[in-house]
């Protein structure tokens, strides 16, 4: 994919989502709040992202799933809650699922091959606990990476040691907790040394912030970063 950046919409996960907001923009699809994992929900917001002219890069992954988990029970449901997602994915044509990154990998393999199937990228995130914080284990799985730069905050410039293999970015700061989720700026992350390195080639970015009670204005706040990081750090976006 060519440089791009959009919205987790994470902005709003606390509420049943206005997709009028994010009208010609690029969005990472959360699936809270939506009854994702039915044909008529897909069909509709099939007309809503046409009648607003969005573009979906990204699906997350479902929420409340463990495909971890030791009680077998768990994981084989929860991997058959990615792979309807993965579904979900195929039906909008959208080309990317992120998904956090497991522990088990026999979990991760029968993911992957359902995506290959389907046409849908499987794309690992780092997590702020478990074996998902641990660069070395994420890039030894061979698998294009999503950078969470939040959850990263305390080794990021380890994960930027392998900037070749990260496709996706989900942008946001931090005061040092890595569940905090701020606009770039608001915290302290040395946005003067990562941007030049992700910049060297084209990926995704993703601004995936708290949900706020003006979403708008937090867009327009997220415009301004961008329009700062292309004047200053040669940018182009899509």
């Amino acid at each position: 994919m060519p440089n791009l950046w959009g919205i987790s919409t994470t902005l709003v996960k606390d509420r049943k989502p206005d997709f009028s907001i994010f009208s010609g923009m690029n969005i990472e699809l959360r699936l809270d709040n939506i009854s994702w994992d039915r044909m008529e929900t897909v069909k509709e917001l099939k007309k809503i992202l046409k009648r607003h002219s969005i573009n979906v890069p990204a699906v997350h992954e479902p929420p409340g799933i463990n495909i971890s988990s030791d009680d077998e029970w768990e994981r084989v449901k929860s991997i058959r809650e990615v792979e309807k997602a993965i579904l979900f994915a195929h039906h909008l044509k959208i080309k990317r699922l992120i998904l956090h990154a497991p522990e088990r990998k026999d979990s991760l393999e029968e993911i992957m091959e359902f995506g290959k199937e389907w046409g849908v990228e499987v794309v690992l995130e780092n997590t702020s606990k478990g074996k998902g914080k641990d660069a070395s284990y994420i890039f030894s799985l061979g698998l294009p990476v999503c950078l969470d730069t939040c959850h990263a905050n305390k080794n990021l410039l380890e994960w930027l040691g392998h900037e070749e293999k990260i496709v996706h970015v989900h942008v946001s700061d931090t005061k040092g907790g890595e569940e905090e989720h701020l606009l770039p700026g608001e915290g302290n992350i040395p946005w003067k040394d990562v941007i030049p390195i992700l910049a060297k080639r084209e990926r995704v970015y993703i601004f995936e912030l708290m949900p706020h009670p003006e979403p708008c204005k937090r867009m327009d706040e997220i415009k301004k970063v961008v329009e700062k990081w292309e004047r200053e750090y040669g940018l182009s976006f899509f």
